[in-house]
C-alpha cells in the first residue's frame, strides 16, 4: 500500500451502488485509506475494503416505526386547548370584535381573526403586541398601530392637472422671464 496516495485510485465496496467498485482515495491516515469516492456514483464514504469471495457486507435494517408524539407535546396541547376552553366559557361569541392592528385590544377581550378563527386575549406585551389563544395554540399579534403608510410605500401619483401644469411650464421658459 506504499505506492497509494491521495488523489489514486483503490477498488473499494461502494455504499450506494452495492458494488466493488473503482473509488478515488480522499484522505489516508495512518497509512490507512479513511475516505474514498466512488468514481461511479459519486458518493463519499469510509473506506470498505471487500475480497472476492469473502463474507458480504450486512444487509440493511428494516426502517423504524413512525415515533408517536412525546408526552410533553400532547400535554402542551391539552393545557393550550383547556386554557382556550377556559377562557372562551360562558363569553357572548357575538361580540368579538373584528381583527386589526390598528384596533387597541385589552386582555380577556374576544377577537375574530380572518385566519386563525376566535380568540381571546391573554396577554398585552407593549404597546404593540398582544398574545391571542385561539383553538390552534396562542399566536402573538401587533395592535394599536397607527395608520402610517408603509416605510418602503411609494408616493402617491400626481394628479393629471398637475402633469399638465408642469408640462406647460416647461415648454415656455422665456414667458418666465419677459417680465425684465
Amino acid at each position: 500500500m506504499a505506492d497509494i496516495k491521495v488523489g489514486g485510485e483503490v477498488d473499494a465496496y461502494c455504499t450506494r451502488c452495492k458494488l466493488v467498485l473503482a473509488h478515488t482515495v480522499l484522505a489516508i491516515w495512518a497509512s490507512q485509506i479513511k475516505r474514498v469516492r466512488c468514481n461511479t456514483c459519486m458518493g463519499e464514504h469510509a473506506f470498505r475494503a471487500a475480497v472476492p469471495g469473502g463474507p458480504t457486507p450486512k444487509a440493511p435494517k428494516a426502517p423504524r416505526a413512525a415515533r408517536a408524539l412525546t408526552p410533553r407535546a400532547t400535554a402542551a396541547e391539552r393545557a393550550s386547548a383547556t386554557t382556550y376552553e377556559t377562557m372562551l366559557a360562558g363569553r357572548d361569541r357575538a361580540a368579538a370584535r373584528r381583527y386589526s392592528p390598528r384596533e387597541q385590544f385589552a386582555p380577556n377581550d374576544l377577537v375574530a381573526h380572518p385566519s386563525f378563527g376566535l380568540g381571546v386575549v391573554a396577554a398585552a406585551r407593549g404597546l404593540d403586541k398582544i398574545d391571542v389563544a385561539f383553538p390552534g395554540g396562542v399566536k402573538t399579534l401587533l395592535h394599536n398601530k397607527e395608520a402610517s403608510p408603509a416605510p418602503f410605500a411609494r408616493p402617491p401619483a400626481p394628479k393629471a392637472a398637475d402633469v399638465e401644469l408642469q408640462a406647460g411650464r416647461e415648454e415656455d421658459p422665456a414667458a418666465e422671464t419677459s417680465d425684465e
